[in-house]
């Protein structure tokens, strides 16, 4: 399945986030967090996820 784009539920938290950037509000979003950021992207992570190279040590 490739990405197409975020869904608009989740500008919606983000924008949400924006005014309220405190641990306890993202706590009591946390699934908002995961449905509409983590799992859009989560197919397209797991196919490029090999092809990444690890950070070089300065």
């Amino acid at each position: 399945m490739a990405f197409s784009g975020f869904p608009a539920d989740t500008f919606r938290f983000l924008s949400g986030l924006a005014a309220n950037n405190s641990k306890a509000w993202f706590d009591a979003h946390r699934a908002d967090y995961e449905a509409f950021t983590w799992l859009p992207r989560k197919p397209s992570s797991k196919r490029s996820g090999p092809n990444l190279r690890p950070s070089r040590k300065r």
